[in-house]
């Protein structure tokens, strides 16, 4: 798998200042950090600032169809999504001496995907979305040609959040307005073919990279399945790290600054992991 078609094309939507690319830092390592569903480039922000502080060259993409509205979001899909990614590592391969990647939810399970396709040596994975804990979730792309409509469901600001993104007021009230309080199945269905792409078999069993899966003890999105099918089918058995305190939202929950320093660490170890015999 190299480039696909692209499933439909984007709008100019404005973007949201959180939204923003990052390319922080300088160095001959890059780091390719990928957001997740319905998420932007910011929720990746605290953890590219603390990698670009230790020589890092850290870029994260704006995923297309994120950080700007609904509407446009619905004019998106995996094949937009995946080759946005694609594209980004193959830049940052020809002008840095090795590529590391960080994802969080959906961009752990395109982290995967990517690393199945290019010589990634190591990634660190945020709550990776390889299996979810949304029921039927294995029928949206049947129930895509039946449900069009979005489905509103209930959505609140968190007033405990911290956010370390540069943003403008309201951008969380924003993106919650268009993003997280609606169910939309077509998208959702773009999302479980990313899932089932991530957790094949034998796409797996093609990572050759050293992978550090990241969890937390109340995520509500990410099936511990996710980290059971990974510790299985990898070709190298993964690290595994978990937050006590954190939900899904690993990058930036409550245990963001030890899962920075492991972060950190992991991608500063020199050398190669041993693969499974």
């Amino acid at each position: 798998m190299k480039y696909i078609s692209p499933l439909r094309v984007p709008s100019n939507a404005i973007r949201r200042r959180c939204a923003a690319p990052l390319d922080m830092g300088e160095g001959s390592v890059a780091i390719l950090g990928i957001h997740g569903y319905t998420g932007y480039p910011g929720e990746l922000a605290y953890m590219a600032k603390g990698l670009a502080a230790k020589g890092f060259h850290v870029v994260v993409p704006r995923l297309p169809g994120h950080g700007t509205s609904g509407t446009d979001f619905a004019r998106t899909g995996y094949r937009d999504w995946l080759n946005c990614v694609i594209e980004t590592y193959i830049e940052l391969a020809s002008t840095h001496d090795k590529v590391y990647i960080m994802g969080h939810s959906m961009g752990g399970a395109l982290s995967l995907i990517l690393g199945s396709i290019f010589p990634v040596q190591r990634m660190v994975l945020f709550a990776p979305a390889v299996n979810i804990k949304i029921p039927r979730s294995r029928f949206f792309p049947i129930l895509k040609r039946i449900i069009k409509d979005p489905k509103s469901i209930a959505w609140e600001a968190d007033p405990d959040m911290i956010f370390h993104d540069d943003r403008d007021p309201y951008d969380d009230q924003y993106l919650g307005s268009q993003y997280w309080s609606w169910a939309r199945v077509p998208q959702l269905a773009e999302l479980a073919i990313v899932m089932k792409l991530a957790r094949n078999k034998k796409r797996l069993s093609q990572v050759a990279a050293a992978t550090l899966i990241i969890t937390g003890e109340h995520d509500a999105a990410v099936s511990r399945e996710s980290t059971l099918i990974l510790d299985s089918r990898l070709m190298i058995p993964p690290q595994r790290m978990h937050c006590e305190q954190s939900g899904h939202v690993i990058p930036y929950d409550k245990d963001r600054a030890a899962v920075l320093e492991a972060t950190i660490d992991f991608f500063s170890i020199p050398g190669v992991m041993q693969k499974r015999p």
